[in-house]
């Protein structure tokens, strides 16, 4: 690491108090997307893109475990919407108006203004699209 003065102009110094966490009474909306809090009524539209067995590779990385029944998916995603660690958001695909997944903001450091971005679900209507980017985008 070089111990000499910068030559570059920075920006003012980040003020050392703690992040603001984040909320559930926010959305974010971008071109393709908006992400906005959990609710057990997603659980209708997301079920049939990530139930059974040929959708069960979508939970290998994730905490939760492939949905066997619809109540028991509105019963999780209920659980979800009243916690706040972590904080779980749905992505809905704006030109549908669609639940095609779901992202959470964990493990935060606010005193560092640190979060991760993780148990990320994509249903194949999201994956590899401008969309699918766009959400990590407006969470960056």
């Amino acid at each position: 690491m070089s111990t000499s003065p910068p030559t570059q102009q920075l920006g003012p110094l980040v003020p050392d108090t703690p992040a603001t966490p984040p909320s559930y009474d926010i959305q974010l909306e971008g071109h393709h997307v908006l992400i906005v809090p959990v609710d057990p009524s997603h659980a209708d539209a997301l079920y049939s893109q990530v139930s059974g067995p040929e959708n069960a590779h979508l939970f290998t990385y994730l905490f939760d475990s492939p949905p066997t029944s619809l109540p028991s998916y509105r019963s999780s995603l209920a659980q979800n919407a009243q916690t706040t660690n972590p904080w779980s958001y749905t992505i809905i695909l704006k030109s549908t108006s669609q639940p095609v997944g779901s992202i959470s903001l964990m493990n935060m450091n606010l005193p560092n203004r640190v979060i991760e971005v993780g148990s990320i679900l994509y249903t194949p209507a999201l994956q590899r699209t401008p969309a699918a980017t766009e959400v990590q985008y407006l969470l960056a």
